[in-house]
């Protein structure tokens, strides 16, 4: 089983971190993602996800209003990230912690 675990390090939800024991992580409203941010305005339903995809960890946007971003650049496609990429959704910052095969 894969494991993904990330943080967020700014917003109103800052501090939180979350495990996801599943091949993929959607980030977006509580309800309708796995990691709910409903405390920021600029979160769309199905916001962002990352995903296991042969081995690799990849972040894309799901079609969100205001987008995901990796620094200044907004994603298009979908990207292959690693333990510390950070990333934005919405208003929120976070950081991918780790990743890989859960003990």
């Amino acid at each position: 089983m894969t494991v993904v675990r990330v943080e967020v390090l700014t917003g109103p939800m800052d501090g939180l971190t979350h495990y996801s024991h599943e091949d993929e992580l959607v980030i977006g409203l509580e309800g309708s993602a796995d990691l709910g941010l409903d405390f920021d305005p600029r979160i769309s339903r199905r916001h962002a996800r990352l995903a296991f995809r042969e081995g690799r960890l990849v972040l894309e946007d799901l079609g969100s209003r205001f987008g995901t971003w990796i620094g200044a650049q907004r994603l298009r496609e979908p990207v292959e990230v690693s333990a510390g990429a950070v990333f934005t959704v919405g208003d929120t910052l976070i950081e991918v912690l780790g990743q890989g095969d859960s003990p």
